[in-house]
Formats: structure tokens, sequence, C-alpha cells
């Protein structure tokens, strides 16, 4: 580690500040706990392990700006914490980036935690993606597993939404996604593989897979939608406006449903500002 200039108001012949002071002796800390976590009996090499705190750095791959903390263990992992905000990685080129009063969490080989608005929090255990972008939104993917990148992909954007992957699995980049747009809205998929599930357009809709295959459930143009599959294959169901479509029965309001339509018609670009694809902030070294 590089020497630490230390300024401040001099004393003697020494000049000390005690509030940088006191951020050194915690990243000290936090560093030292890290790299113990991480079974490193020397210092770590370029951006395998590394931990930032409020600019002041240690190792290669970590960054922050003020109260933010960074801290990234493993080969190729890297952290970024902007104002206020927590990010962590865990794993072979785990990524976490952070924007203001944020937390992500990327725990495992190719998981990526991305927050891009505020106060939000992203969590991503296993291979796949967890994003954010607006306000108050919730993303959270837990596949267990060391996979390829990409393949699974959960984003909460808007304000007030839900996105949440548990145990499901995609078998090709992008193929299988939960995507939450619009306002105080859901998008849950439970279990199953290459399943397509969105919320989007309007107040308190909900999207919802249990158990499915290839299936692709549509929630919009709301407020209260509920669109969901229970246990089903290859199959294709929306719900628009007040009501729900649940395996196909339907109450209340307008539906739109094609047996024959295929996954990119129901891809997030109709509905997000930005691309399930959106990579983690690169922090600066």
């Amino acid at each position: 580690m590089g020497h630490i200039r230390l300024e401040g108001r001099p004393v003697g012949k020494h000049v000390i500040n005690s509030t940088k002071f006191t951020g050194i002796v915690l990243l000290n800390a936090l560093a030292a706990g890290a790299f113990a976590t991480a079974g490193l009996g020397s210092a770590p090499t370029a951006s395998a392990t590394c931990a930032s705190f409020s600019t002041i750095k240690v190792g290669t791959g970590c960054s922050s700006t003020l109260f933010g903390l960074a801290i990234a263990i493993g080969p190729g992992a890297t952290a970024s914490a902007d104002y206020f905000s927590v990010a962590l990685a865990v794993g072979n080129k785990a990524r976490s980036g952070v924007g203001l009063f944020d937390i992500g969490g990327a725990f495992g080989t190719n998981a990526l935690a991305n927050d891009a608005g505020a106060f939000e929090v992203a969590a991503q255990v296993g291979s796949g993606d967890s994003q954010t972008g607006g306000l108050f939104n919730l993303a959270i993917d837990i596949t267990p597993g060391n996979g390829p990148a990409h393949y699974q992909s959960v984003l909460a954007e808007g304000f007030g939404d839900v996105a949440v992957n548990l145990y499901g699995y995609g078998t090709s980049i992008i193929s299988h996604r939960v995507n939450a747009f619009g306002v105080l809205s859901g998008a849950v998929n439970i279990s199953g593989t290459n399943n397509v599930v969105e919320s989007h357009d309007g107040v308190f809709n909900t999207a919802f897979a249990i158990n499915g295959t290839s299936t692709n459930v549509d929630a919009g143009g709301g407020p209260l939608a509920l669109a969901g599959s229970i246990n089903q294959a290859h199959a294709t169901l929306s719900k628009v406006g007040p009501g729900f479509n649940i395996n196909h029965l339907v109450v209340g309001g307008a539906t739109a449903v094609n047996p024959a339509a295929q996954a990119s018609d129901f891809a997030p670009a109709a509905h997000s500002r930005r691309s399930n694809t959106a990579t983690a902030r690169v922090p600066k070294h």
C-alpha cells in the first residue's frame, strides 16, 4: 500500500486530521478483515480484494465518494459506492455499483448488483444480474451456482417497484428475466427456467410465475392489473387494466393472450429506459 499523507492542523512537527485519521484506521481494519476472509496471507493482487471508504481506498478495484463504503473480494471483483451507500462484491468477477443512499450486494461468480437511482437495494446471489433505477426500488435474484454471466436478469425501475427471482434460471443470455416498471408494482418468479415476467405502465400492477418453463407473463395498464402463471410450460398470458388473469382464468378488464407469442415480444425495451444488460458502475482506480 502506498504512503498516505495526513493533512490538517500542525501539532509540533506532525500534521494530523482526526477525521481522516479515523477513516484511515477504519479502512485498514475493513481491508484486513476482507483479506482474511479471502484467505490471503499477503497483499492482494490487482482487482482481487480491495476496500474503499469515503474516497480512501486500499487495493485496486474499489472506489467511493463521501461516506460511501465499497468492498470487493475475489479475482476480478469490483465495487463502487456513491454518497452514503454500501457496495459489496464477493466472488470471481463479482461486481457491485451503487448510487445515492443505496445498498448493493453481489455474491458469487459473475454476480452483478447495480443501483442506478437513490434509496434502492439490489441483491444478487449466484450468477446473474440484479438492477434498479429510480427511487425506492428493490431487486433480488437468488440463483445459486456458478453459471455464465447475464443468463438471469432482475430489474426494478420506477418508483417503489419490487422485482424478485428465486431459483429461476436461464439457459442463454437474458433468457430468464423478471422486470417491474411503473409505480408500486411488482414482478416475481419462483423456480422454473427461461421465463419472462413483467409488470409495467401503471400503479399496483403485479405479474408472477411459479414453476414455469418458457412462460411469458405480462401485467400492465393498471391500476391493479394482476397476471400469473402456476406450473405451466410455454404459456403466454397478460392482463390489462383492473382484474386478474391467472392460468387463463380471467376476471375484470381486458386481456391479451397470444399462445404463439415469442419471448422477444415481451422484451423490456418496450417499457424500460435502459436494457437489462446494463453493467455496474466501473470503479475509478
